[in-house]
């Protein structure tokens, strides 16, 4: 195990954790758009505690009062990815999850897989 190497991944991540807080109200207003609604008032971004990070993403709870449902606003961690070092793979990553979805809602329907509802790139590219 590399002790220095795992301290500066829970840093940036830590750091990557304070930049989205930073945008919750782009975020509400993200989801606000990808679902339709006219207005991000009734979207609440969760408590920073409730948010799910794995290996390669951050997943923040969003929950929508006027569907009385709670939908996951799902960021790649660049810097888990080597994006700084490999430019691309960020995109690289939604592109393939995004294919790999459609792929599978279409070929394989027994298959549960979450609701893609939108998706996009870092150069501001974005599909609702």
């Amino acid at each position: 195990m590399d002790l220095i190497r795992n301290a500066e991944e829970r840093k940036k991540t830590e750091d990557f954790d304070n930049y989205l807080y930073q945008q919750i109200d782009a975020i509400r207003g993200l989801v606000a758009h990808h679902l339709g609604l006219s207005s991000s008032e009734h979207c609440i971004v969760s408590p920073r505690n409730q948010w799910i990070h794995g290996r390669f993403n951050a997943c923040i709870p969003v929950n929508i009062q006027s569907l009385s449902k709670t939908v996951l606003f799902r960021c790649p961690m660049a810097h888990m990815l080597a994006e700084s070092i490999y430019p691309g793979t960020v995109d690289e990553k939604i592109s393939c999850e995004v294919a790999t979805y459609a792929w599978i809602q279409e070929h394989c329907s027994e298959i549960s897989v979450p609701h893609l509802i939108g998706f996009g790139f870092m150069d501001g590219r974005h599909v609702s």
